[in-house]
């Protein structure tokens, strides 16, 4: 479908006139002006298949791994090599094409050429056929060196034709009259870049030899590539080829950490080139020269260091191309010799730059001798696919020194590498030193899926501050470096951390309350369930036990313990240690008698002050009952000792790794700088309202004691009785205004109304608090709530950073921990406390007046955690082992912990400690426990278990809960052989099973146990084409989508039992789909009567009307069938009026004065089938006269007749008979064809066997479920939802607009799958994500339309079969008619790679509300704004499998055209309308557009790119071995997919 576009006619230019090739037609042969845009005219050169000149021969090892990448990267540029060389001066045209072409017939190599036999690629030497070079004149372009480049980059990014076709290019140009030269691009599979100068240097002394008289003469061909290959498999054979095999076997025998594992389908490159000026490419030769290494060395160094700083990883791999040419003759060769070779380097922190640069050469000069060993067979030959990896590496390092011909005959040349726009690494540095003066350019190329303009921008900034570093002082160790400037640095060490604000430092927070008390000695202060107490009265009775504790001997640091249920006393006993100078020490009566006792010994406390019964005598330390008046002295007035700012406040324990809890020592200076923060930040209203409900061991309650009765506020005491959530009861109270609590109480209260709740603020901490979480609160508070995530650890005082989330600026998956409190410095730093850039991981470091004095007789730990503050002399910070980044606002995003911690449910649990309390039973031999994530994203503790015999988990849990907090016992034990590791010997949490179940991969056959599950696998089994199905089976895996689940529910109802085709799609496993079967009764059958009366317009009926089709009776939907027996056409007819009569669309008249829709009953009315015999005929010409008559049938229908299907039988003599069925679109859709065709071999098997022709009973009919639909009140938020997808639309850009776009005009394009690729696409593919077909088309189509059109937004048109339920609407499972549901999608470009693209697109199409029916509903109804326009956008529908209709007897798909479904003259609907459909286990996807619109080489061009992106995203699926989640996979809970992945992980 070619059309010329261009004049053919000729106009001079200094080239004269240039023979150009149409690319779509080789053989059409245009002369064009040569200015002319040369994308648009030229195509690779056309060249006949040649004779061979050699025997064909296999592809050397490089080749072989270009080979593989093409055929997992079909039809990119990727391996496209070459780029201009620019002569500054005249030159003769004719001389340098002739030195083209004499470099061509001298060099094999450069003619080898490819063809494929059974997956083998081949290759041999064509012959040397010189075609004329074409000719490019740019100077005549209003921006020559613009042109220029565009053609360059154009041309760099046209992919080769691999099979039987030249692999190389030369083109020649003209910039102005002093510019000008030849472009050269060659597939890399027969060149490498020491090639392009073999290349570069012969074409000049060519040149240069005409050019001054000289002659040629005989060619004489260059050392052949042919004898390389030769060579190479003698070197296979070699002893050589053996100990080089052991060099790298051994060199990977155990395999890195941080071995990575990449998406491999995405290639779409980009290039950053940063210029080192001279100065500092001179300081960067200075240190070679002194080291005595290579510049090489240098930058591999430089990446390793970078790499070091950015993960902490030290045993790293790069790959490194080398040459791989040996002697003189190869080095004249041209041809592919290059190979990359997995470099692997353990950098040393402690080593000096100098010295690791000495050691880095010495190891790269070692694997140098190795480098022949293909590393294709290294990754063959370590297995590791089998181990989870792809690859050694995915960064790869060039160093470019090669010196390229400078002139040619006098005249100055310069060589200009393209970029080829494809990345088959995920980075990639080019470092090339071949500037005249010496200054180096180093080039990043980048995969844009996983890279972003902006981390590149800082990866060049930090690569600068690194290099800078090392090049001042060599002698400086690794670990001393930094990626930050100078300025940076200051930044984030200065300005971020000036927290300093003034408070009242000398104070203790006892002295703070004590002046409230005298401020409002009348308010309430604490109420309690047996009254209330004023702050006089508090204070008084805090005095009374502070004289007390005095009198008992209590000072300055004595440790008291407070071991209480929740109660007024619990305050009193508090204030009172402090007002006696003392620390408490808080007990929680739930606590173990084991982990007591171990605290009480371990803080010294001499007295422990309770009102717990039951406990006096137990242990070796007074007690004082608080419920007793005689534990009180009778003086009230205020103790007068004052505490110094320095002495200690308070000890809580934490979980320790050694088994036992460890207690951090709280001092009064960084309690009182919290607290008086904590009222600034929280104490917002008057007065404020705090609940003491949390465990007085948890620092969280600090917060709500000492809080409120520093400014006037109020404390609620409550106690956990266990008859009601706690916290349900304090918002059923109503009288709070500020709650602390965690984030996994915080779950608790979401999704219920509290916008008239008196909290107006709560506190969260202890845990990683997700955005979705804080978004349900804010919405469930109505927005009148402030969500503050407060961070810090216990040795911090409770907390030292602060964030109020924000709805609209808080998108990722966690809320930020945000920045500093007052007087607080947080530092992100590496392991040798260097400051880490914006973005990356660093272990958070705390200084500042809060930090604790460390852990109590724990002088080790101490020192490993509270550590010298290099930035403040003077000062300590707290080494939290918390990961963190700093976002580009400046917050803080907490990222998980460095070491074993983990928190649940707020507690802080070191694992180690319950692994070693687990060892400590002689039954368990080995034991690991890890946190794991239920499906409400709340977090718990699973044990896995080796045991030395038998062992019940029950007695295990009975044992930890007598020696473990209860948060710290695991939730679930599992029972394993041995625990699994990695192949470096580390515990492989991902092949630790979850807890009670299982994938459903290791899930084993179970057939059906009952009636209804036997009937329902019979039914699948039909439908879906797969057998044996079994129970435990998935119905999206098995091929099931929603119009399969519209099948299964007709036939179930067929069998008398109902089930609604959403509990089929909401229940996939077949087992629980089987539960929901219900008996069908009499009093959900529909009235089986002919229908009768006006239909009112249902959506896809409106739809209809309104395109004002000029043949609005041809506008069809017919199938054409292939009969596989003779059936007469009387028993045909009897079948097809029976089919009339019962279904009642087929009936459907249309009257057109007023477009009124009606049922036409006629009892006359008789089919009739006419025959057309054609049996004298060609096929050809059998299938042109189905063709011309069968689309005469489709244009003579008259819709006022009520006739919509009509029949049609062609004989065609030896080819046997086909059968049309010709209905009109208002009756029919691709459901409907399922029944019919269903119904009309049932009827036919009836017929033949004697029985009456007797179908399944329908369901209700096209006018009910109009009627019931037009009563259907749509919810908001679904209006809300279609007017914002329709809101600003973008759709392609056609290429031209020359009259209608009609069916006259329309051309389809298509392609075909195999039986096997079909089958990976609507089976296999979906484990991974949880996907349908649907998902994976969508995708595959995105990103085919983003690519070939350059958008980043595409709004398509989707068809569904809109059969939906809505409401408690009918069931039309069984009801022939066109239901189709018609709705936009608009689709945003993400460059996050395939997996998340895949992952978002499922995640889009699942939440389109009804499947896009209630769209048809708004637009009908006059509700969709007049913007949008259908007919602008790209269509796609998917009809589905329709094997199963064809598993009869009586007929087949046949493969013959009937003729144009829609009048020649109706308008096309959409701009490219796509279908999709499975016939005979292939998948078979047409797109039909308007030659008025669009290019066919345009259109061909986006079909091959849209069936290879289909085929990629298929492959990647399939071969991901664990099924990663999606929110709608969790339908409880609402989760964005980055909060998922950070749950996940």
């Amino acid at each position: 479908m070619g059309y010329a576009l261009w004049t053919s006619s000729l106009i001079r230019h200094p080239f004269g006139v240039c023979e150009l090739i149409d690319r779509q037609h080789e053989s059409a042969r245009l002369h064009v002006p040569l200015h002319i845009n040369p994308e648009v005219i030229r195509m690779s050169l056309p060249s006949d298949v040649p004779r061979d000149v050699y025997e064909t021969l296999s592809l050397s090892h490089p080749q072989k791994r270009i080979w593989y990448l093409e055929k997992i990267f079909p039809d990119t540029s990727l391996s496209n090599i070459g780029g201009p060389v620019r002569i500054k001066g005249q030159v003769d045209f004719h001389l340098l094409e002739k030195a083209i072409g004499h470099f061509i017939a001298s060099h094999e190599g450069i003619r080898l050429q490819l063809h494929e036999t059974e997956g083998e690629a081949r290759q041999y030497v064509s012959e040397d056929s010189h075609r004329p070079l074409e000719k490019f004149d740019f100077s005549m372009e209003s921006d020559p060196e613009a042109s220029f480049w565009d053609w360059i980059h154009k041309e760099a990014g046209i992919p080769f034709k691999l099979e039987h076709s030249p692999l190389y290019y030369f083109a020649l140009f003209r910039i102005n009259g002093d510019d000008c030269g030849y472009l050269f691009k060659c597939h890399h599979i027969i060149c490498d870049g020491w090639s392009t100068q073999i290349m570069t240097s012969h074409i000049a002394d060519y040149y240069t030899l005409l050019a001054q008289g000289g002659t040629t003469g005989t060619v004489e061909q260059a050392p052949s590539y042919l004898q390389y290959l030769s060579d190479e498999q003698s070197y296979l054979q070699s002893k050589r080829f053996e100990k080089n095999k052991l060099y790298w076997s051994q060199k990977f025998d155990t395999l890195p950490d941080g071995l990575a594992v990449t998406d491999s389908f995405q290639t779409d490159g980009r290039r950053t080139t940063i210029e080192l000026d001279h100065k500092l490419s001179s300081r960067i030769r200075e240190v070679v020269d002194r080291a005595g290494v290579s510049l090489n060395t240098f930058f591999i160094l430089v990446y390793f260091s970078y790499k070091y700083k950015w993960t902490g990883q030290h045993d790293l791999v790069v790959g490194t191309p080398v040459l791989n040419r040996s002697g003189k003759k190869e080095k004249a060769m041209f041809g592919m010799f290059t190979s990359t070779m997995p470099f692997r380097f353990v950098l040393n922190p402690d080593a000096s730059v100098a010295e690791s640069l000495v050691q880095l050469q010495r190891e790269l000069m070692e694997n140098y001798f190795h480098q022949r060993y293909p590393y294709d067979l290294l990754v063959r030959n370590l297995e590791l696919k089998k181990k989870g990896y792809d690859q050694l590496f995915h960064v790869s390092i060039n160093y470019y020194n090669t010196r390229l011909t400078t002139s040619m005959n006098g005249a100055p040349l310069e060589n200009v590498e393209f970029y080829n726009g494809q990345q088959a690494y995920e980075l990639q540095w080019i470092i090339k030193d071949w500037s005249d003066t010496g200054a180096l350019t180093l080039d990043l190329d980048y995969r844009r899926d996983l890279y972003s303009e902006e981390q590149i921008h800082d990866m060049a900034e930090g690569l600068l501050a690194l290099m800078d570093g090392m090049l001042a002082t060599p002698d400086t160790n690794i670990s001393s470096l930094s990626l930050l400037t100078v300025q940076e640095q200051y930044r984030q060490i200065m300005e971020l951390n000036d927290t300093a604000v003034e408070y009242p430092s000398e104070k203790s927070v006892r002295q703070l309350f004590e002046e409230q008390v005298r401020l409002t000695p009348e308010r309430i202060a604490l109420d309690h369930d047996e009254g209330a107490l004023t702050y006089r009265e508090l204070n008084e009775a805090a005095n009374r036990l502070a004289h007390r504790l005095i009198g008992d001997g209590v000072g300055k640091e004595t440790t008291v313990a407070i071991w209480t249920h929740h109660s007024a006393e619990t305050v009193i006993a508090i204030w009172g240690v402090l007002k006696a100078g003392g620390a408490y020490v808080p007990i929680d009566p739930a606590y173990p008698e084991e982990r007591i006792r171990y605290m009480l010994e371990d803080s010294g406390a001499k007295l422990v002050l309770t009102n717990v019964d039951g406990i006096e005598g137990q242990y070796p330390i007074p007690m004082l009952d608080l419920r007793s008046a005689s534990s009180f002295d009778e003086k009230s007035f205020d103790p007068e000792i004052h505490s110094e700012p320095d002495e200690l406040a308070y000890i809580i324990y934490t979980s320790g790794s050694t088994g036992q809890p460890k207690g951090a020592m709280i001092e009064h200076r960084g309690l009182t700088n919290y607290i008086w923060w904590a009222k600034l930040m929280y104490a917002k209203e008057d007065p404020v309202v705090f609940p003491l409900y949390s465990s007085l061991a948890f620092d969280l309650t600090v917060t709500s004691i000492f809080t409120p009765l520093i400014c006037g506020g109020m404390i609620l005491v409550y106690r956990d009785t266990g008859d009601e959530f706690i916290l349900y009861r304090i918002l059923k109270d109503n009288r709070s205004t500020v709650v602390k609590l965690t984030p996994a109480h915080l779950s608790l209260l979401q999704n219920i109304d509290y916008r008239h709740s008196s909290v107006r603020r709560f506190i969260v901490g202890g845990e990683d608090l997700k955005t979705s979480l804080a978004r349900n609160i804010n919405d469930h508070w109505g927005g009148q709530i402030d969500v503050l995530n407060e961070y810090g650890p216990t040795e911090t005082v409770v907390g030292c950073m602060i964030h109020r989330f924000d709805p609209y600026e808080d998108t990722r998956a966690s809320v930020p921990i945000g920045i500093p409190a007052h007087n607080v410095m947080i530092y992100l730093l590496d392991p040798y406390l260097n400051p880490v850039p914006d973005g990356t991981l660093g272990e958070m470091y705390i200084s500042g007046d809060g930090v604790a004095r460390g852990y109590r007789n724990r002088t080790d730990l101490t020192s490993e955690r509270f550590v010298d503050n290099p930035f403040l002399p003077g000062k300590r910070m707290y080494r939290t082992g918390d990961l963190a980044k700093r976002l580009r606002n400046g917050k803080i995003e907490y990222a998980g912990r460095t070491d074993h911690q983990v928190k649940i449910r707020g507690h802080r649990i070191e694992l180690a400690e319950i692994e070693k309390t687990l060892l400590q039973d002689v039954r368990v031999r080995d034991a690991v426990v890890i946190d794991r994530v239920h499906d409400d994203q709340s977090k718990y503790l699973c044990a896995y278990i080796v045991s030395t015999g038998l062992l019940h988990h029950a007695e295990l849990r009975q044992s930890l809960t007598a020696q473990l907090p209860s948060y710290m016992v695991p939730s679930h034990f599992v029972t394993m052989d041995e625990i699994p590791l990695s192949v470096n010997g580390k515990v492989n949490r991902k092949l630790l099973p979850e807890p009670n179940a299982a994938s459903d991969s290791h899930i084993p056959f179970q057939e059906g146990r009952n009636d209804a599950e036997h009937v329902l696998l019979q039914v699948l089994e039909e439908l879906l084409g797969v057998r044996p199905i079994g129970i435990r089976d998935n119905f999206y895996h098995l091929g099931g989508d929603s119009i399969k689940a519209i099948q299964v529910s007709s036939r179930l109802n067929g069998l008398n039992y109902g089930v609604k085709v959403k509990e089929i799609l909401g229940s996939p496993v077949i087992e629980d789909m089987a539960s929901l079967l219900r008996p069908l009764d009499e009093g959900t059958q529909y009235s089986q009567s002919r229908a009768e009366g006006t239909i009112r317009p249902w959506p896809i009926a409106s739809w209809f009307l309104r395109q004002n089709l000029q043949e609005r009776g041809h506008y069809h939907q017919s199938v054409l069938l292939e009969l596989k027996q003779d059936a007469t056409i009387s028993e045909l007819e009897h079948v097809l009026q029976k089919l009339m009569e019962h279904h009642d669309a087929l009936r459907i008249g249309l009257e057109p004065d007023h477009d009124t829709i009606v049922y036409v009953n006629d009892p006359a009315h008789k089919v009739q089938i006419n025959v057309h015999s054609l049996a004298d005929y060609s096929a050809e010409e059998q299938a042109v006269g189905i063709m011309h008559i069968g689309e005469a049938v489709k244009g003579a229908f008259d819709l006022r007749e009520g006739r919509l299907l009509q029949a049609t039988m062609f004989d065609l003599g030896a080819n046997g008979k086909r059968l049309l069925l010709a209905a009109h679109h208002l009756a029919v859709d691709g459901v409907t064809w399922r029944i019919l065709l269903e119904d009309l071999a049932t009827g036919l098997q009836q017929l033949r066997t004697g029985m009456p022709v007797n179908f399944q009973s329908k369901t209700a009919s096209v006018q009910a479920w109009s009627e019931q639909l037009h009563q259907y009140r749509l919810p908001d938020e679904e209006r809300m939802y279609w007017q914002s997808v329709t809101s600003g639309l973008r759709t392609i850009l056609v290429d031209i607009e020359d009259g209608r776009d009609d069916i006259e005009s329309a051309r389809t394009d298509s392609f075909e799958w195999s039986e096997e690729e079909t089958d990976r696409l609507l089976r296999d593919a979906h484990s991974a994500y949880g996907t349908r077909p649907m998902d994976l088309f969508i995708a595959a189509l995105g990103q085919s339309l983003f690519d070939q059109f350059g958008l980043n937004q595409i709004g398509i048109e989707l068809e569904g079969h809109g059969r939906e339920s809505f409401g408690d609407s009918i069931d039309i499972t069984r009801t022939a008619g066109w239901f189709t549901s018609l709705y936009p999608l608009k689709l945003m470009h993400t460059p996050d790679g395939l997996a998340s693209w895949i992952k978002a697109v499922k995640e889009q199409l699942r939440q389109v509300p009804g499947n896009g029916i209630g769209f048809g509903l708004l637009q009908q109804r006059g509700d969709i704004s007049a913007e949008y326009a259908a007919d602008k956008l790209v269509r796609f529908n998917f009809m589905g499998d329709f094997d199963s209709e064809f598993r009869n007897e009586w007929f087949d798909l046949a493969d013959e055209p009937s003729g144009a479904e829609s009048g020649r003259a109706n308008a096309l609907t959409a701009l490219i309308d796509i279908h999709a459909i499975v016939v005979r286990r292939k998948l078979r996807v047409s797109a039909t557009y308007s030659v008025n619109r669009f290019l066919s080489s345009t259109v061909d061009s986006w079909m091959q790119a849209y069936k290879n992106k289909l085929a990629a995203i298929v492959a990647h699926c399939c071969e991901r071995e664990l099924a990663e989640y999606t929110p709608s996979d969790f339908d409880t809970i609402k989760l964005s997919q980055d909060e998922l992945d950070s749950l996940l992980m």
